[in-house]
């Protein structure tokens, strides 16, 4: 971690200090261009996290606002623009770090932010990622997908978490990921990182205990407190619950879900069938622009060119460097 000095022109001064032209530092994302003509620093005043791609070369930033410090114009939190060097679409937080733990442990475990990751890693959780000011996407899950098809999300209790969680769910699903949802009930604590510091230790246990993303869907829509839901009254509630198992990559998976539905719904598993068959995937899509796309893993997928070790770096990546 490091800190951003609250002047408008730290950063850019030392760079130009150190050889770097105004051009180079301006598309590195470290400084935008002012109507006057003038240049700006990106970050200012801000709790600084390094972003590195996938061989530990650090990329992009994220900054964070600083306590006591009010900014209402740019936001909590700041993130570098994307670069030649930076995609957020591809970078998982801390995944250079984390990749040999996650393959030993055949799990990951997704977060949201940086300090969600950096608290559950203090707190002796290895096998652990976070996107990066981005939603989780297919890219993401192809570099997963390498290392294993076990995923554990853990958002945000707020109704924004939870919205997140169901898209990831969905496109994770789609891509044939064995789904779960480290559940936290406490209602005072909203994220991991509050779990750590109010109750170390804890998260250990909810991973154990991290329920699969189609148990939460029959709790969100079929049950309430433990009753099923007179699903005569709730047909919507249904087709979205047949939406989520159809949308499953598994036909295996597909067939236990039916079956457990119709236990729970008193519902024949032919009956699901059939009204499964029927459901358009795009209607219940919780994300936008229709059902996920399919990745191709395994042969004749390009390798990711941040994983390339050994290719030479731009100067806008000397300049990230500079900054370490």
């Amino acid at each position: 971690l490091g800190v951003a000095l609250d002047e408008p022109d730290a950063i850019s001064r030392y760079l130009l200090k150190k050889g770097f032209s105004i051009t180079d530092i301006e598309k590195a994302g470290l400084v935008f261009k002012t109507e006057r003509g003038t240049y700006w620093d990106r970050f200012r005043g801000r709790l600084m996290f390094p972003l590195y791609n996938h061989v530990g070369k650090v990329v992009a930033f994220t900054g964070r606002l600083l306590p006591g410090r009010d900014d209402t114009k740019t936001g909590k939190y700041v993130n570098s623009p994307e670069t030649p060097i930076f995609q957020k679409s591809k970078i998982l937080y801390g995944f250079h770090k984390t990749k040999n733990d996650i393959r030993e442990a055949r799990s990951a475990i997704l977060v949201e932010g940086q300090m969600d990751f950096l608290m559950m890693w203090q707190d002796g959780v290895k096998n652990v990622v976070a996107t990066s000011g981005t939603a989780l996407t297919p890219e993401h899950l192809k570099t997963l997908k390498k290392l294993t098809d076990d995923l554990v999300l853990s958002f945000d209790s707020d109704a924004a978490g939870q919205a997140a969680a169901e898209k990831s769910i969905d496109l994770a699903s789609s891509l044939d990921f064995m789904v779960k949802l480290l559940i936290i009930e406490d209602p005072k604590l909203k994220d991991p990182a509050d779990v750590v510091k109010e109750k170390p230790g804890a998260i250990a246990e909810l991973l154990k205990n991290a329920k699969p993303a189609m148990e939460y869907y029959f709790y969100k829509y079929i049950t309430k407190n433990g009753e099923v839901l007179d699903l005569k009254k709730n047909k919507q509630n249904l087709k979205i619950v047949l939406s989520k198992i159809k949308n499953l990559a598994s036909s295996i998976e597909k067939n236990h879900w039916i079956k457990q539905l119709s236990n729970i719904s008193k519902i024949s598993e032919s009956v699901l069938m059939e009204e499964m068959e029927n459901i358009n995937l795009r209607t219940y899509e919780a994300g936008e622009g229709g059902k996920p796309p399919h990745l191709n893993i395994g042969e004749g997928v390009k390798e990711d060119p941040l994983e390339e070790s050994e290719t030479e770096f731009s100067r806008q990546d000397l300049i990230c460097q500079r900054l370490i």
